[in-house]
């Protein structure tokens, strides 16, 4: 879709990042939450004249990534993506934006999708500080399905260095995730207790570890 945030221009914003600040003399690890795991296999497997993803990744780590079928088949066509991102686009999907940005609504899904516990104020805080209006068009983006839109079983198998994927003890989806341990070489799956979703924030100690 023409103009939307694809996966790639949050790949090569992060390829700028490593050449800039970073430097070659530094290969990557690179921890990748939830539904953007599909950029970190990106990252990791591209190779172009100003980028070698298996020489800058040393490793991959994704912590509730998608299951394997969704990752690697993709799970929506580019007219399903269109169609959803001129509904948020549009004036009532900008409304629909201001409302689920409030406390409230944060607080609701978080309980209910994303921790295994109830949400902590300092995550409301962030969430909905970093919910500005000018932030709306990579969410918009995300939420049509752009960035799990295309199969990324090419960049998986290919992946040069080791791939962890972690799950919440009680995430319903870990069970769909066996797939990357059949299909990708020098793969390993743990299950962090404790945890739902968002790991890093939930269990940031045992994730770091």
């Amino acid at each position: 879709a023409q103009g939307l945030f694809v996966p790639l221009d949050w790949s090569r914003q992060l390829e700028t990042l490593w050449r800039e600040r970073i430097g070659p003399e530094r290969p990557m690890h690179v921890v990748c939450q939830g539904g953007v795991a599909p950029i970190a296999a990106l990252l990791a497997s591209r190779q172009c004249d100003l980028w070698d993803g298996p020489k800058a990744v040393r490793s991959v780590i994704l912590t509730s990534p998608p299951p394997w079928d969704e990752i690697s088949g993709g799970i929506s066509d580019s007219t399903s993506v269109e169609r959803n991102f001129e509904f948020f686009s549009s004036p009532l999907g900008t409304l629909s934006y201001r409302l689920l940005r409030t406390t409230g609504f944060v607080r609701f899904f978080s309980d209910l999708f994303l921790f295994d516990a109830n949400c902590d104020d300092e995550w409301l805080r962030r969430c909905v500080g970093g919910a500005t209006l000018a932030a709306r068009w990579p969410v918009f983006a995300f939420n049509s399905g752009l960035v799990g839109a295309t199969g990324r079983d090419a960049e998986l198998r290919s992946l040069a260095g080791p791939l962890l994927v972690l799950s919440g003890e009680g995430d319903r989806r870990a069970e769909g995730r066996a797939g990357y341990g059949h299909h990708v070489t020098n793969c390993e799956l743990r299950t962090l207790p404790a945890s739902l979703n968002v790991l890093p924030w939930e269990v940031p100690e045992a994730c770091a570890e």
